[in-house]
């Protein structure tokens, strides 16, 4: 997936909404921890951490890589 500078992404993952939703911070000159002010690195790493209910928002610049969610968004069923 590449992106280019000026694109603006929101992900949201889909499904029940989460009781503890957060919202993460990707940029290209990202570390962690994923706030507003101290963003993550890479869009991997958000598909890795976010659950359903979370969204990302993803900094304009460019991004090279395939991106697989851990999490599909759907609700866990007991």
């Amino acid at each position: 997936m590449k992106f280019r500078t000026g694109l603006t992404v929101a992900l949201i993952l889909m499904g029940a909404q989460s009781v503890s939703a957060a919202s993460y911070y990707v940029s290209t000159t990202g570390n962690d921890p994923g706030t507003k002010l101290d963003t993550w690195r890479t869009i991997q790493k958000a598909a890795n951490t976010l659950q359903a209910g979370d969204v990302v928002f993803i900094r304009g610049g460019t991004y090279v890589a395939l991106v697989k969610p851990a999490n599909s968004g759907a609700p866990v069923m007991p």
